[in-house]
C-alpha cells in the first residue's frame, strides 16, 4: 500500500520504490533502537518451546494445511491461467484473466 500511495503522490514508480525502501529502513532502525527491543529477559525452562511448540495445539496442523493449500493454489493460478490461454492462442482471454486475478488480489 505504501508503494501504491507513493506512486499516486509522486507519479513516478522509481521514486515510489526508493521512498518505500527508505521508509522501511528508517522505521526498522528506529524500532530496533527502542528500549523494549533492547531488553532481554531470562525465561524459565518450563516456558520454553519443547520440540513441536505450537504444533501441539489442536487447530494448528489444520491451519497449516489450509495455508499451504491456499498458497499453492494462488501461486499456481498466476502461472496456469495465462499459460492455458496462450495454449488456446487467445491473447484477449489472457489479458482479461490477468485483470480478474489482479482485481481479486486488490
Amino acid at each position: 500500500m505504501l508503494v501504491s500511495a507513493l506512486v499516486v503522490f509522486t507519479h513516478r514508480p522509481a521514486t515510489a520504490l526508493i521512498g518505500a525502501a527508505v521508509a522501511t529502513f528508517v522505521s526498522t532502525a528506529w524500532i530496533s533502537r527502542l528500549p523494549v527491543m533492547r531488553q532481554r529477559h531470562a525465561h524459565a525452562p518450563e516456558h520454553t518451546a519443547k520440540g513441536l511448540g505450537p504444533l501441539k495445539t489442536g487447530g494448528f496442523p489444520a491451519l497449516l494445511v489450509c495455508v499451504v493449500a491456499l498458497g499453492m493454489a494462488f501461486g499456481a493460478a498466476g502461472v496456469i491461467v495465462p499459460r492455458g490461454s496462450i495454449a488456446r492462442a487467445d491473447r484477449h482471454a489472457e489479458d482479461r484473466l490477468r485483470e480478474a486475478i489482479a482485481a481479486g488480489a486488490a
